[in-house]
């Protein structure tokens, strides 16, 4: 109750102090009260304001749609700074210039209340002065965008608009002729107020955004790191190649018989269950597939027979991007994780060598050679304390993970207020995807013939998998050179992105000319097996595919947000 009065009364002030500064309206009503008498004065003022309230009502109806537009909000943030400094350089002009009131009226009016409306209504700073007010008075949390907030606002808008006019209507001529006397210096404390609203405005926002993670700090990073862009920021300058390639093959799913064993070429959307029964035993983690229907005590059996240990991993069988990757550490978890899960999921061994590795390879089916065109370390996200600041306080000065704050309090939101330890490392998150904050380190050095051999083999005995990356944790790079002691966690097939554009320090241009050798190398591969009897997807059933994937995809990326494990 208590804000809903502050509210009412903010109304009210910003809205008697807005109408003292002498103009049309004001000098309006103090000539028709004294040439005509207080009833029409009070007539012309009613409407007046019945159509300042109209325009405030309408303004806060754009006003709740767009704080809910996050972006949309931003942007208008700096427009109503925009919009107050216009008012307040206004105010100091006319101080300068000592802008004198002359009358436009006539003396006497016929329709006072008619008057007051048609003026009221063809004054457009009605709208931009309270939609400024108003985003003030939101991003100060004075004003929630409810409708009893918005009630109680306009009611006070309406009283205080009245009580001004009642000033300048009771005050008569002695009062214009006062306040026309000291316009310049009203002038000057007007402007001075807006100015002074500005400087607080932007103080305000300054430090919401070092709360928020400093968004002009995190703007600035990602503008300056071309990898931190969006997807479609990076690819779309691009789509015309890919366009030819689809015309070239007649296909819009050209890349479809590049791993022939893969549903949908491992584009997008295939079960990691599907990718790891192919490859040779003992080269990926031991693993089962977990309905996620299953009955609670059908699920212990399966852990059981499995001889699953904790912790283990899990992670969805059709997944991306590291969502819900989580490492399970005790049966209470996981069970509270399977509970979460609407969709089948898969246990695995934890896998505890130290290093994780990215190669890319590629091979066209009628050669026994391929060739490995990436070679990268991945690194966690992850922060050192220092013994003195939160988790918090961290993470607003780590400036690769300011533009995925949210995301970092719904994950750790019980320790953000804990002071970490001096050089203790603190994982932000256990899926080591670019994705999901992950650093790449460039291994072009270690490329060599050794190591090429390694994955000519696993190709070889999968038997069709001619084109993506595997992602792998090994003891060390030479062990896995010598094919021992390394686990390969996922392979993605032909909608893999070469990761080592990111790793070897390329510009964007660079990272373009990459790109493109792979898409041909994916294009001659498919066209390859096409020719020997695999054929393209059908436009139909790859667009189905492709939307039920985006929707599997986007609802794990929301349960991601939000699950604490």
């Amino acid at each position: 109750m208590g804000q809903l009065i502050r509210l009412f009364f903010w109304g009210m002030l910003i809205s008697f102090l807005g109408s003292l500064p002498l103009g049309t309206m004001n000098v309006a009503a103090t000539h028709i009260a004294v040439q005509q008498g207080v009833a029409d004065a009070m007539a012309f003022c009613l409407a007046a304001t019945l159509i300042e309230i109209a325009y405030v009502r309408v303004s806060l109806v754009a006003m709740s749609w767009i704080s809910r537009q996050k972006k949309l909000f931003r942007l208008f943030e700096w427009l109503t700074i925009l919009i107050l400094l216009a008012l307040a350089t206004g105010s100091f002009i006319a101080a300068l210039q000592q802008a004198g009131l002359g009358k436009a009226l006539p003396l006497h009016i016929a329709h006072p209340f008619l008057l007051g409306g048609a003026l009221s209504a063809t004054n457009p700073l009605h709208i931009s002065f309270w939609f400024g007010w108003s985003t003030v008075l939101l991003n100060k949390g004075i004003l929630c965008p409810r409708r009893d907030n918005y009630n109680l606002y306009i009611a006070g808008i309406g009283l205080g608009s009245l009580l001004g006019y009642f000033v300048f209507i009771f005050g008569g001529e002695y009062l214009v002729n006062r306040l026309n006397a000291n316009q310049n210096l009203l002038n000057w404390i007007i402007g001075s107020v807006l100015l002074l609203t500005v400087i607080i405005q932007l103080y305000k926002m300054r430090v919401k955004g070092k709360e928020k993670g400093g968004r002009i700090r995190a703007m600035a990073y990602r503008l300056a790191h071309w990898e931190t862009w969006h997807y479609l920021a990076k690819y779309i300058p691009l789509a015309p190649v890919w366009l030819w390639h689809c015309l070239r093959s007649g296909s819009a799913w050209f890349f479809t018989p590049s791993n022939p064993s893969l549903t949908f070429g491992g584009f997008e959307g295939e079960s990691k269950m599907e990718m790891f029964e192919q490859l040779p035993a003992g080269t990926y983690p031991k693993s089962v597939l977990i309905p996620h229907a299953l009955a609670i005590h059908e699920l212990e059996i399966k852990l059981s027979a499995g001889a699953f240990n904790f912790p283990l991993a899990v992670k969805p069988d059709v997944g991306m991007m590291g969502f819900m990757f989580r490492k399970i550490d005790s049966l209470e978890k996981l069970i509270e994780y399977h509970q979460k899960m609407p969709v089948d999921y898969i246990i695995q061994d934890l896998v505890r060598w130290p290093l994780e590795v990215s190669v890319f390879y590629y091979r066209m089916p009628n050669e026994k050679k391929g060739a490995i065109t990436g070679f990268i370390r991945k690194e966690f996200l992850q922060v050192t304390g220092d013994g003195v600041r939160t988790l918090w306080e961290l993470l607003l000065d780590y400036p690769r993970v300011r533009f995925r704050l949210e995301e970092m309090r719904s994950k750790h939101e019980s320790r953000l207020h804990e002071i970490i330890p001096a050089r203790e490392i603190f994982i932000l998150s256990n899926a080591l995807n670019l994705s999901r904050g992950g650093k790449l380190v460039s291994l072009e050095h270690e490329k060599d013939e050794r190591l090429l051999g390694v994955f000519d083999g696993i190709s070889h005995y999968a038997g069709h998998f001619y084109y993506g990356r595997y992602d792998i944790k090994c003891a060390s790079i030479d062990a896995l050179k010598r094919g021992e002691n390394f686990s390969i966690l996922e392979y993605n097939g032909c909608g893999a992105e070469p990761h080592h554009i990111y790793g070897n320090g390329n510009t964007l241009f660079q990272a373009y000319g990459i790109v493109l050798h792979h898409w041909k190398m994916l294009a001659r591969i498919s066209r390859y097996n096409h020719k020997m009897g695999v054929p393209y997807w059908g436009f139909r059933r790859g667009w189905v595919f492709l939307r039920k994937a985006k929707r599997h995809f986007k609802m794990l990326r929301e349960l991601d947000k939000t699950t604490q494990l």
